[in-house]
């Protein structure tokens, strides 16, 4: 892309022709190096899935990397974790859905496991939310220049409330956002108010 000159974006600063030169030698370069110190014969290549919190792990890592480029846009959404109601978790010891055991009819067994999640899901958020703390951006973190949204469209999955909502938002959005704070909106007030809010 490059050496068509289709990298970078037109509406991007122009590298001169020697500067475009220079970066297609150095490449060329590393790509000559790594075929003349390959192996003929690497030996056994061991590989393995990922588990799903390593995978999700990877993804909010490179989501992280992501964040920071200049052509992403304000109201761009990542789904993390992506929602799939039906997936199992035995890896904290839950062979059930989230789903499934959401119609808990307050079976306390049920919702002992919904915690088990719960737990699991809101550790990932942190993971998250401290990778971006850590990535320097400007006069501060990527966090403080982020608006993370993270809850449920249900407050009791096994009525299928939809009031009384659990949302958390962090990161300050560029200092539009004051953190620290609990909320209680009246009832009835449209959580749509607050995705309005934030574009």
């Amino acid at each position: 892309m490059v050496e068509t000159g289709g990298m970078p974006p037109e509406d991007a600063p122009r590298p001169t022709v020697e500067q475009r030169e220079a970066f297609l030698r150095a490449v060329r370069g590393v790509f000559a190096r790594a075929a003349r110190d390959a192996k003929p014969d690497p030996g056994r290549v061991t590989m393995r899935r990922l588990n799903r919190t390593e995978y999700r792990n990877t993804i909010r890592d490179l989501a992280g990397v992501d964040f920071r480029m200049e052509h992403q846009h304000a109201e761009q959404e990542i789904d993390l974790p992506p929602h799939r109601p039906a997936w199992p978790y035995p890896f904290i010891e839950v062979p059930e859905g989230h789903h499934e055991l959401s119609h808990h009819s307050n079976d306390q067994a049920k919702k002992h496991k919904l915690r088990l999640i719960n737990t699991f899901h809101v550790r990932q958020l942190a993971y998250l939310l401290e990778k971006l703390k850590s990535v320097p951006e400007g006069d501060g973190a990527l966090l403080d220049h982020a608006m993370i949204a993270y809850g449920s469209g249900n407050s009791d999955g096994n009525r299928h409330n939809h009031d009384d909502l659990p949302i958390l938002l962090a990161g300050s959005g560029c200092g539009t956002l004051k953190s620290g704070r609990h909320i209680r909106y009246p009832n009835e007030t449209p959580l749509t108010n607050l995705w309005l809010a934030i574009l």
